[in-house]
């Protein structure tokens, strides 16, 4: 279950690099601070 939702998702995001990943990672994180 865990592996197909994650592949979902996965495939719902655009493809992210390592710069597109850190600023995602860093809206997450902001995001999970509220």
């Amino acid at each position: 279950m865990a592996n197909t939702e994650g592949a979902a998702g996965k495939a719902n995001l655009p493809k992210l690099d390592e710069k597109n990943f850190l600023h995602w990672s860093m809206q997450i994180k902001a995001h999970l601070r509220h």
